[in-house]
């Protein structure tokens, strides 16, 4: 049997008057309420706004009671809070405790959809309320310590999966990630299960494109750095492989660096200030990528080899630290340019004397401008202005002798035009007017040997126009390679020589001709057909094919009579263009005509 509380044995729970008084007075406030709410409801209290130090116990169990009665915890933590503060003496302190037993029991359902929900501190916070000597406040603790244990695990097992999710471990992250649906928490075992579920796809997914990347950056190129750089561009923040795309990229960065530090010593600044304006900022290699930018745009300056340039260089070469990467480089400019400030007086000093153009001042310029020492880089600038004076000086020397010989080659004459070439060959190879007076030599020396050798070409024409090729070849060849008319003479020495072989051709093809036959005038005919236009036996070739298929069209027609198949036969052969050919084409269908009759009768 339940033995009996302690506290109901109390001598004055026995007494009727005691309860009377308690019936009473609850009865009386209870009514009292009901009265007020029943006659006046805007003297229904306001709970919100309550004294509770001057409220009654009953009134405070009524306001508690209301707010319970909306069952969310918010409310349910205000109902705790209007009784909290009911003397231990009070008449209703009973009644009070059965109400804190009644919303204890509620308050852990509602604490527990918090809890469920992610809220373990609301409610935690909220459990508190639940006084020390309610019943149920041993399971409200209990309930507690086990959201606190299953809280830390949840807590511990999402740390371990972050962390293996950081060092791409996928496996083995959605492993522990999956032990969170089994704490029995909706707000671990669902949300945030579900929460690392999408990022573990999303981190793979990641992972795959950046694997792609570090394929791209082992071939250290910069079009494919620059390309491992986008891909990685495009992970999020909120990736797990985002560290791992910030990394690649840093790598990326340091490497597209080295390519613009080859470059920078080749001095190709143009390609270091377009590689540099596409490096990925990086507190790492900042300070190195600014100097070597600062290198390349001092180079920018010094090619335009002005004073006022050259200073802008030298100082931008100066703000380069002992402790960079490039130092040296810079110190090995920076010499470079301070030479060639202290030396472009010396130039500029030359160009002012060679401004007249007299011969003695730009002697004096070549002098001056020759103080520029080899290791300079103004060496090869002034090299060439010397060369451009020295060829003004000679020009000016030699223009006396060029002028000369086109005075005395002028009428063209074979006596004149040595005399020229006598007067030209004065200038010497190597000076400023060397190739020009040769061009002058070539020309005239051309005129020349046309003079001496068309005489001989022409004659050589005459005797192959009279049929005497054998001598136009012989003329021609007496002309000799390399001399003006060379190239003429061996084409027509071509053409003479085809002729020589097509007349044989044709006199072989009349020789058959003469046999008659129909077999015989054919190869006659097919041996003629070969020569080729523009051959000097060209015409006599079509004559004769004329002749010889005009005695084949009339050797058809004479044995037509006896055998009007032979006849076509020979008929066929005449080739189209001959003169008989139209002739025989006519000649064959009356043939032909004839024989289908002839059939058709029988």
């Amino acid at each position: 049997m339940t033995q009996m509380p302690q506290w109901l044995k109390l001598p004055f729970l026995r007494s009727w008057v005691f309860w009377a008084i308690m019936t009473c007075g609850l009865c009386g406030g209870m009514g009292y309420i009901a009265i007020q709410m029943l006659f006046n409801p805007k003297a229904v209290p306001n709970c919100p706004e309550l004294f509770l130090p001057m409220a009654p116990a009953s009134l405070r169990v009524s306001c508690g009671q209301a707010a319970a009665g909306k069952k969310t915890l918010k409310d349910l933590i205000a109902a705790f809070n209007f009784v909290k503060d009911v003397p231990a003496d009070d008449p209703l302190r009973d009644f009070v405790d059965a109400n804190i037993q009644q919303w204890s029991i509620e308050l852990l359902r509602l604490a527990e959809g918090a809890y469920q929900k992610g809220d373990i501190t609301g409610a935690i916070e909220a459990t508190k309320l639940v006084p020390k000597n309610v019943k149920a406040y041993g399971a409200v603790q209990k309930r507690v310590e086990k959201w606190q244990k299953n809280w830390k695990e949840a807590e511990e097992l999402y740390a371990k999966t972050e962390r293996l999710l950081r060092n791409s471990r996928w496996a083995e992250a959605y492993q522990y990630a999956a032990k969170l649906t089994k704490l029995g928490n909706e707000y671990w075992g669902v949300t945030k299960f579900q929460e690392l579920s999408d990022r573990v796809q999303v981190a793979k997914e990641d992972s795959a494109k950046l694997d792609v990347a570090h394929k791209l950056i082992k071939s250290s190129k910069l079009e494919d750095l620059l390309k491992a750089i986008t891909i990685a561009r495009k992970i999020d923040k909120k990736s797990y492989a985002y560290k791992e795309s910030q990394d690649l990229i840093a790598e990326s960065g340091k490497q597209m660096l080295n390519i613009a530090k080859t470059q920078l010593n080749q001095n190709n600044w143009q390609t270091v200030l377009e590689i540099t304006r596409q490096i990925p900022a990086s507190p790492e290699i900042q300070a190195e990528l600014n100097d070597v930018s600062a290198i390349a745009q001092a180079q920018s300056f010094a090619r335009n080899s002005t004073i006022g340039d050259l200073e802008k260089a030298i100082g931008m070469a100066q703000a380069v630290k002992v402790e960079s990467s490039v130092y040296a480089r810079a110190q090995e400019l920076l010499t470079g340019w301070q030479l060639e400030i202290s030396d472009l007086a010396y130039l500029q000093r030359a160009k002012n004397m060679a401004a007249s153009g007299q011969p003695a001042d730009l002697e004096l310029a070549i002098k001056e401008a020759s103080q520029i020492p080899a290791s300079n880089p103004l060496a090869k600038q002034a090299a060439t202005t010397i060369n451009e004076w020295r060829n003004q000086i000679q020009v000016s020397q030699d223009q006396p002798y060029y002028q000369a010989a086109e005075q005395a080659a002028s009428s063209g004459t074979p006596a004149a035009l040595l005399q020229g070439i006598a007067q030209m060959q004065q200038i010497r190879p190597g000076r400023a007017l060397f190739n020009q007076g040769q061009q002058k030599i070539q020309q005239w020396t051309g005129q020349l040997q046309r003079m001496e050798d068309a005489p001989i070409l022409e004659s050589a024409e005459q005797q192959a126009r009279s049929g005497n090729t054998a001598a136009a070849i012989a003329l021609a060849r007496k002309i000799g390679a390399g001399r003006a008319l060379y190239g003429q003479a061996q084409e027509r020495i071509g053409a003479w020589t085809g002729d020589t072989q097509t007349g044989q051709q044709l006199a072989a093809a009349q020789q058959l001709a003469t046999q008659g036959t129909p077999e015989a005038l054919l190869g006659a005919i097919e041996a003629a057909d070969r020569i080729p236009q523009g051959s000097g036996s060209y015409k006599s070739a079509r004559t004769s094919i004329d002749k010889w298929s005009s005695s084949l069209l009339q050797q058809a027609q004479a044995i037509a009579g006896q055998d009007l198949g032979r006849a076509v036969n020979i008929a066929r052969v005449i080739p189209p263009g001959s003169a008989a050919y139209n002739n025989a084409q006519k000649a064959i269908q009356q043939w032909e005509n004839v024989s289908v009759r002839g059939v058709n009768e029988n």
